[in-house]
């Protein structure tokens, strides 16, 4: 990849992630977003390359174990402020899949490094640990039609497994990325 190219690839990987997440649940992006042509060209490069059609596959592979992570994290009550019964379960969930010196910050961020060879920039990836519903709300997951239903479930705990399915993929095909990257529950 040429110099320049580097610094698209955090982009590229962004959208990599976004697409691995929509394949993992069986669709597809209907309206992706608009971007620079350079941007594109980055990203079909990527796409094409057998290395993250691996990388897809193994997302594809890892969805009912991730379904199960999001169903343990949906069934734990997060509403705003009170997340820190998710954030201990979301933290022994990186831990277990290899990011081992994660933490809980000072604000209740579960925040894992993942390094990279450090020729490259820091990608930080997140989604939100809280949900806008009150503690006592009925968080089972409930399965109908093939679907699975509760309060939270994909605002944004789905996000919160995309990303533990991600780490697993990286790390069991032991990927080294250029720069690190940033795992974060925030």
């Amino acid at each position: 990849m040429p110099r320049s190219s580097f610094r698209l690839a955090p982009i590229a990987l962004a959208l990599l992630c976004a697409t691995g997440a929509a394949l993992a649940q069986g669709g597809a992006i209907a309206n992706p977003p608009q971007v620079r042509p350079e941007v594109d060209k980055a990203y079909t490069q990527l796409m094409a390359a057998p290395a993250v059609q691996k990388l897809l596959e193994a997302v594809k592979a890892d969805h009912e174990r991730s379904v199960e992570d999001l169903k343990l994290l949906t069934e734990i009550e997060a509403p705003p402020f009170k997340e820190q019964k998710r954030a201990e379960a979301f933290l022994a969930r990186m831990k277990a899949l290899g990011l081992t010196d994660a933490r809980i910050d000072a604000e209740g961020n579960v925040v894992g490094l993942r390094k990279g060879t450090g020729h490259g920039p820091k990608l930080l990836i997140s989604a939100h640990l809280d949900t806008v519903f009150p503690a006592g709300t009925d968080v089972k997951v409930k399965e109908r039609d093939g679907k699975l239903y509760a309060p939270g479930i994909s605002d944004d705990t789905r996000g919160l497994s995309v990303l533990l399915s991600w780490l697993k993929v990286l790390n069991d095909n032991k990927v080294q990325t250029q720069g690190d990257l940033l795992f974060v529950g925030n």
